[in-house]
């Protein structure tokens, strides 16, 4: 109704057809402005999944690396026994500390740590997965432009 009586006006911009133009402006900046957040949005999801598959390729790299310095403290271990049977004098092995307990201590925080960030990463893409982007980032965007409000 607004558009009809905007026409019959004429051409000459009155108060009423100005406003029918701002608003039409504003619609379409709107428009503009939904289809921007929609691709930050999906470009934000696809940043976290690929962060959470590194994440999770590095904790693989991480337990494979575990699993391979457990492999060769043992093998020290069965060093040490043998060399130890074999010592004709009885002495026992000139090492102090077992090699084994510092890389083992070093290796189990790392893997702590792993998890940790994993558990971490892992809740990010579910909350970013329960949320719908668009609207959640519409509402973000709000809530700051209420803010900057004098």
């Amino acid at each position: 109704q607004v558009a009809v009586v905007t026409n019959q006006m004429g051409n000459q911009p009155t108060g009423l057809s100005q406003v029918s133009l701002e608003i039409g402006r504003l619609a379409s900046k709107t428009f503009e402005l939904g289809t921007q957040m929609e691709q930050i949005g999906s470009r934000f999801k696809l940043r976290v999944h690929e962060l959470s598959e590194a994440a999770r390729a590095g904790a693989n790299v991480a337990r494979s690396v575990t699993i391979k310095i457990d492999r060769a403290e043992m093998a020290l271990l069965e060093l040490e026994e043998l060399i130890a049977e074999k010592d004709f004098h009885a002495l026992p092995p000139t090492i102090p500390e077992p090699l084994g307990v510092r890389k083992r201590v070093t290796a189990d925080s790392l893997v702590k740590e792993i998890e940790h960030a994993e558990v971490g990463v892992s809740e990010l893409e579910d909350i970013v997965k329960q949320q719908d982007s668009s609207q959640y980032l519409i509402q973000k965007i709000q809530q700051a432009l209420k803010s900057k409000k004098p």
